[in-house]
């Protein structure tokens, strides 16, 4: 997979991962587009991985402190889910985290998701379930040095 990542909101690869992103968070899960597409746009990293050509995956990364940061908004097209592409795109997040020197990635995993992040690492902390965007999730945790605590 071809991996791209951008902060311009001009570019090719962010108009390709919005697109992502409303086929699968705004049409298949009906999620608002008012929520989905936020006023954070601007201040992430934006990440989408293309096959063939074919932008099927995508993420992105905000900075929450200067040592923790958000891992959202990570789809991947219906037809090419369970082939792995969610994961190499949730690992070249985890990299790009770690290029930037941050210590910690948290993210909030709809509760379906919770078992494939689990498998990526990341562990559940200790916030109950909540809604967002009218869907259950749980808050999530990947510490990309061992010797955090």
């Amino acid at each position: 997979m071809n991996i791209i990542w951008t902060t311009d909101l001009n570019s090719e690869a962010y108009q390709d991962s919005l697109a992502i992103r409303r086929q699968v968070f705004i049409d298949e899960q009906g999620v608002a587009e008012a929520i989905e597409i936020d006023k954070n746009e601007e201040d992430c990293y934006h990440v989408v991985g293309y096959e063939n050509g074919t932008a099927l995956a995508t993420a992105r990364l905000l900075a929450k402190t200067p040592t923790d940061v958000k891992l959202q908004r990570v789809a991947v097209l219906k037809d090419w889910r369970q082939q792995g592409y969610g994961r190499d795109i949730v690992f070249s997040a985890l990299e790009k985290a770690r290029e930037e020197k941050f210590s910690t990635v948290i993210l909030g995993a709809q509760m379906k998701a919770i078992p494939f992040y689990q498998n990526l690492g990341f562990e559940l902390d200790d916030s109950e379930p909540y809604k967002e965007a009218g869907i259950l999730h749980r808050d999530m945790i990947y510490k990309l040095y061992q010797d955090q605590d």
